[in-house]
Parts: structure tokens; C-alpha cells; sequence
């Protein structure tokens, strides 16, 4: 910076040079923007290694299950590899996104959703699913255990909704409200829950996983059986401020 030197006239006797050094201030920048990256090569390594761990997992149930006859031993394994599933593909999303906190919750329900139709559902089962997703990122807290919550609700409609592997459509629907609101509802036209269960006190796992899902979130579910079975739920996602773009 250069001021100019007066006298008590104000003429001028000569100038000031003022210079400052950013070179030490350039090398922190510097450092820490390293820093920076290392880390977040760390954090996706992490989410990678993650992801593989959880589909070895997965492999494992796969093969374990091939010694199993019972039905419903099958069923078990099965019902455990989606969910170890669902939870590998938030990882896999992360590892593959600019922003390692949250994921790009449209594409991830499109991707589990159609996974589920194509393991669970009878032939052509996708054509008659409806998702409707709201462009949201959603950060990881709230994104694995919501995603475990559409695995238990879509999983049970394609197995129950419509006996004898009968076809009828199934809804998905996630929406945002206001102040990171958020609802999730799952519906069919099938024939409903049996009238004599209590869904919030049964001893189904499937259903027990819901209701402890929506509580680790800090959720409020609720069924509707008018014509057929809507599940809601309600979310907040309070570490989530974005919107998908484009």
C-alpha cells in the first residue's frame, strides 16, 4: 500500500510503501486445503471399504442359505441379505459422490426399490410400482435407517399385499414439507393387514424393525387401512439444508 508524505501545508515531501507478506499465510491455505483432500480421499476409502465388507456379508448369507430347506429358514436369510443390501448401497452412493455427506435420496429409492420388486415380486412386479421422490439429499444418519424402513414396508407389500402372486400396484412416495420435514409413504390396494393384528406389539420382525427405525429417527409412523394398507411416516433430517439441482 503506498500513502503519500506531507508537510504541516500538506505538500508533498515524499511516499510510504506499506508491504505485507502472504507467503506464510499462502502455505497455510495451501496446507489445509491438503488436508482437506486427504481427508476426504480417507472418507471415501472408508465408505468403499464399508460397502465391500457389507456385501461379503451378504455373499455369506447367500451361501449359508443354500444349505437351508425350510421355507421359511430361506425366507430369513433372504429378508437379512436386503437389508444388509440396503444398507451397502448408501455407502456405495456416498463413495461416489462429490458430497460425502449425504446422498441423493431420489436415485437411491429408484435403485432399492426396483432391487426389491425384481427379488421379491412376481413377473413384471416394476411395471406396476409408482415412485414419487422429492429431489433431497439426505445425510447419512437418516438415510441408512430410512432406507432399512422402505426395505421392511416395499418388501411386505410385494410379499402380502396381493395373494397368489395376483398383481396391483404399490406407491412409494417421499415428500418434503417445511424445516427439514419430511413424509414417507408406502401404500397397495391389496388386501390389508389381518384384522385381529396389532401391528405395533407383534412379535414379526419385519415390523418390530419399522417401529424402532422410526424411533431412531425421531419419526411418527401411522397405518391407514381404507383401501388396502398406507403406511406414513414422518421424518426430520436436521443435518440436511440441500436440494438436488438440474
Amino acid at each position: 500500500m503506498i500513502s503519500a508524505i506531507t508537510d504541516a501545508k500538506e505538500r508533498a515531501m515524499g511516499f510510504s510503501v506499506m508491504i505485507r507478506d502472504f507467503t506464510e499465510r499462502k502455505k497455510s491455505d495451501e496446507k489445509l486445503q491438503m488436508s482437506l483432500r486427504d481427508k476426504e480421499t480417507m472418507l471415501k476409502e472408508i465408505h468403499h471399504r464399508v460397502k465391500n465388507n457389507l456385501q461379503v456379508i451378504s455373499s455369506l448369507l447367500r451361501l449359508q442359505s443354500e444349505n437351508a430347506q425350510d421355507p421359511k429358514t430361506l425366507a430369513l436369510f433372504k429378508d437379512s441379505q436386503e437389508r444388509v443390501h440396503a444398507m451397502a448401497m448408501v455407502h456405495e452412493y456416498l463413495y461416489q459422490s462429490p458430497d460425502l455427506a449425504h446422498i441423493n435420496f431420489p436415485r437411491y429409492v429408484e435403485n432399492l426399490v426396483r432391487n426389491l420388486c425384481r427379488s421379491y415380486g412376481p413377473p413384471l412386479a416394476e411395471d406396476h410400482i409408482q415412485i414419487q421422490v422429492d429431489p433431497v439429499l439426505l445425510s447419512l444418519d437418516v438415510a441408512v435407517p430410512c432406507g432399512l424402513l422402505l426395505t421392511e414396508l416395499v418388501s411386505n407389500a410385494l410379499k402380502y399385499a396381493y395373494p397368489d402372486r395376483s398383481q396391483g400396484p404399490i406407491s412409494v412416495c417421499f415428500r418434503e414439507l417445511h424445516d427439514h420435514t419430511y413424509v414417507l409413504t408406502v401404500s397397495d390396494q391389496g388386501v390389508g393387514l389381518p384384522p385381529d393384528l396389532d401391528w405395533r406389539n407383534t412379535t414379526s420382525l419385519g415390523l418390530r424393525l419399522v417401529r424402532i427405525l422410526t424411533d431412531q429417527i425421531h419419526g411418527h409412523i401411522w397405518l391407514e387401512q381404507d383401501n388396502g394398507t398406507q403406511f406414513v411416516v414422518t421424518i426430520r433430517d436436521p443435518k440436511n439444508g440441500k436440494r438436488l439441482h438440474g
